[in-house]
């Protein structure tokens, strides 16, 4: 996973985690900005979503926590 986010005029780049920080198999939140997001790691691969839900039920971060294998 590259350290250096790509220069894009329009994008803000946060730095949510390095790689090291979340073992193969589990899911974090981090705060990138005024976003929350879910980030998990399975077989190698890493992915983020926008905890925001948009329905009256609890928000998907207080469902997930970083104890939660994925």
């Amino acid at each position: 996973m590259s350290t250096d986010p790509p220069s894009t005029a329009d994008t803000t780049w946060y730095r949510a985690l390095f790689p090291d920080e979340l073992p193969d198999g589990r899911v974090t939140t981090a705060n990138c900005g005024d976003t929350t997001v879910a980030i998990t790691h399975y077989d190698g691969e890493y992915a983020a979503l926008d905890t925001t839900i948009d329905h009256d039920g609890p928000a998907l971060v207080e469902i997930v926590t970083d104890s939660d294998p994925v």
